[in-house]
């Protein structure tokens, strides 16, 4: 914001005004503070005394002196620096070319001084009025200007608060969908522990201890010889006695920072087959069934071993399967049904003993 029609007055600096006055041999000869006016008498060879008005904060500088042809005069000079000021004090006639002349025809000093100060009155009352209007302006400005920083506090405020709604609301749309998960997870878990089934009846070594260690957490369990094995939903393991070192070294022995095992299926002469949450998988079997989970990218849904050391069967997750060696009657019913593709699940006996279910719930 720039003001720029305000007339410029130059003050002076009192102090420096009497010191330029004593240097050039001005004699001090009074003091008015309120209206702000030093006067000084200095002796002039050829013109005799000289009366020298100083208006320090105006850079008003009034001289009276007796002029050969127009007698006593007045000569007032404006915006006097002290550099003209010192011109002043060593010749006070001469010009600076932004004075004026007055005559002084009654001598009377101290009505010179009344006018002066009047005309000075003047001057000071209509900067004011300019200054007064200048400031109505400026402060106009400074009214606007609140007021265009309020309008944007204001819209800064809103665009917060939004932003803190949109937050808010995008915090329940989280916590919502992560109850909605929450439950289909709940409700998919207690689907796939229906699916599994959650109860047992057996009868085979050690069925106290196999039915006590059974809970609906259970995700598989398998039977080979007198050897149970358990597996739990969170990664936890039980076994009966009998089982294998190598299977018992695989699941007990592993480390808790590795994905734990998710399924189980045992057979006899030591053969297993188990896979892990992050879908690796090991195995001991014949090398038929080798080639085939070595080269085969169908997820493993069900394994089964049979009596013999190449029997075997293996039920993918998209409901095809393959196997070697499969009893006469499992064969037959496999045949019966055309090899549908829509298995779920199998098991084998050691004398020829088989249980198969479908996806559509049949079993066999």
């Amino acid at each position: 914001i720039i003001v720029n029609n305000l007339r410029k007055t130059k003050m002076l600096a009192l102090n420096s005004v009497e010191k330029i006055a004593k240097k050039e041999g001005c004699e001090k000869i009074s003091l008015n503070k309120k209206s702000s006016v030093i006067s000084f008498h200095k002796f002039i060879e050829g013109t005799g005394a000289v009366r020298i008005n100083v208006y320090w904060t105006t850079g008003t500088v009034g001289t009276c002196i007796n002029h050969p042809r127009q007698g006593k005069t007045q000569l007032f000079r404006r915006d006097i620096d002290l550099d003209k000021l010192r011109e002043i004090f060593r010749n006070p006639r001469v010009h600076t070319g932004n004075g004026y002349f007055k005559k002084d025809p009654t001598n009377e000093s101290t009505k010179d001084l009344e006018q002066e100060a009047k005309l000075q009155l003047k001057l000071l009352d209509r900067e004011l009025e300019s200054i007064i209007r200048e400031r109505k302006k400026v402060q106009g400005i400074l009214t606007t200007l609140e007021e265009d920083r309020k309008r944007e506090d204001k819209a800064k405020l809103k665009r917060k608060r939004k932003r803190e709604d949109e937050k808010d609301e995008a915090e329940v749309k989280r916590l919502a969908e992560e109850r909605r998960l929450e439950k289909e997870k709940e409700r998919n878990l207690g689907q796939e522990r229906k699916d599994r089934g959650v109860y047992i009846m057996c009868n085979i070594h050690e069925s106290k201890h196999v039915s006590k260690c059974f809970d609906k957490d259970v995700v598989s369990i398998a039977c080979g010889g007198k050897a149970t094995i358990i597996l739990y939903e969170d990664g936890r393991n039980a076994w009966t006695s009998n089982l294998t070192k190598k299977v018992h070294n695989k699941l007990n022995g592993r480390q808790a920072t590795l994905p734990q095992a998710t399924y189980v299926a045992l057979g006899s002469r030591d053969r297993y087959y188990i896979e892990f949450k992050d879908g690796e998988s090991e195995w001991v079997g014949c090398d038929s069934m080798t080639k085939l989970l070595e080269k085969d990218n169908r997820d493993v849904k069900s394994v089964a071993f049979g009596k013999e050391w190449d029997s075997y069967m293996v039920v993918f997750k998209d409901g095809s399967y393959s196997g070697k060696d499969l009893p006469l009657n499992l064969k037959k019913l496999l045949q019966q049904r055309k090899e549908k593709n829509d298995l779920k699940c199998v098991s084998l006996g050691p004398n020829g003993e088989y249980f198969l279910r479908a996806n559509n719930g049949r079993a066999w």
